[in-house]
């Protein structure tokens, strides 16, 4: 029995809708289907139609060639026949390219229980070849685009290392918008440690921050030890507080505004470390060397010295990393990835000021 296997450079496992229609003629409803898929025929010779509902993406597939039509003569020609092919061809279906570790991270999104759509398929795809082609992508040492609508699906790591997705503590809400804490009892453990960077004086980490109420003190973060700590929250209602490294008491800038942005901090030496928003510069610490410490990075509270957990927040974030080795020029390059794949899901907040009600 002859057939053909139908297979993907990206999409195996996939779960995709198969249309055949025959050189031969008419049309075969192969149903849905898992791909590697063999149809087994000896009339398999056509155009297949390959549907992947989850990237709301069709592929065509062609196999074998289409019959030469008959000319029209006065004469009646012995027509030569054809010679058929004795072998089982293994076609790939021929596809726009979709990033393979994209892809990856949007599966186990589903699997998660999370959702996705054609808007988020493209803006996660277009947020990993961004950063790839930057070179940004292999100095992501964690990153939570909080992608899928559900707990669990904002809980992983899209780099997909399992020992960084988050675990969830407390009352969280978690929507298309985000995850929000409750400023109370909510909190998310990164498991990521100081001492998972390659080099503390070279370390970064960044919070898309598009909810919250501008007067609560939150922090998103942890003290490591004396003075040291990678913190960033809101002071005094309105002020921006953050800390990269140890300084005796935590900087406050109100040149920043308030808590809601696109926020990086970065450190490329022993003695500076920068806070952005909105790729601009709002404040520069002039610190000492940092340490290293096995204390877990918090998101919506600050873990202090891994003993309790306090300054709980209920920002709502879109987007978290930390990072090895960014530069001072990559900085406003990330932030615009960052606000690109915002902006295509709805959640920018480049033009968003949060209220006091």
């Amino acid at each position: 029995m002859k057939g053909i296997t139908i297979k993907s450079n990206n999409f195996n496992g996939k779960s995709v809708e198969i249309t055949f229609n025959p050189f031969s003629g008419g049309t075969i409803n192969l149903g849905t289907q898992t791909i590697p898929y063999d149809y087994i025929s000896t009339n398999y010779e056509g155009v297949y139609s390959i549907y992947i509902a989850e990237f709301n993406k069709t592929c065509p597939l062609i196999v074998g060639n289409p019959p030469t039509p008959t000319p029209t003569s006065s004469s009646t020609p012995t027509a030569t026949p054809t010679p058929t092919a004795t072998y089982t061809p293994t076609p790939t279906t021929s596809e726009t390219v979709f990033d393979s570790d994209a892809a990856a991270y949007l599966a186990d999104v589903i699997a998660s229980g999370g959702t996705t759509n054609p808007t988020i398929s493209a803006a996660t795809n277009t947020l990993f070849t961004s950063l790839k082609s930057n070179g940004l992508y292999s100095k992501m040492i964690v990153m939570y685009p909080f992608v899928g609508g559900t707990a669990s699906s904002h809980a992983i790591n899209a780099n997909l290392n399992k020992t960084y997705d988050i675990t969830w503590n407390g009352g969280m809400t978690h929507d298309i918008s985000g995850s929000t804490g409750n400023a109370s009892n909510g909190y998310g453990n990164t498991n990521f440690t100081t001492q998972d960077y390659t080099s503390m004086q070279f370390s970064s980490f960044g919070l898309y921050i598009n909810g919250g109420d501008i007067n609560a003190n939150g922090l998103h973060g942890g003290f490591f030890g004396g003075n040291d700590g990678l913190l960033l929250g809101a002071n005094d209602g309105n002020q921006i507080g953050w800390r990269h490294g140890q300084f005796n008491g935590t900087s406050k800038t109100s040149n920043g505004g308030v808590l809601t942005g696109n926020f990086i901090s970065i450190r490329t030496g022993i003695t500076q470390s920068d806070l952005y928003k909105n790729s601009v510069n709002i404040d520069t610490l002039v610190v000492p060397p940092q340490s290293t410490y096995n204390i877990p990075f918090y998101l919506f509270a600050a873990n202090v010295f891994n003993i309790f957990t306090d300054n709980y927040s209920n920002d709502r974030l879109s987007f978290a990393f930390l990072a090895n080795n960014l530069t001072y020029s990559e900085v406003p390059i990330l932030s615009t990835i960052i606000n690109t794949f915002q902006t295509s899901l709805g959640r920018n907040t480049y033009w968003y000021a949060r209220n006091k009600n």
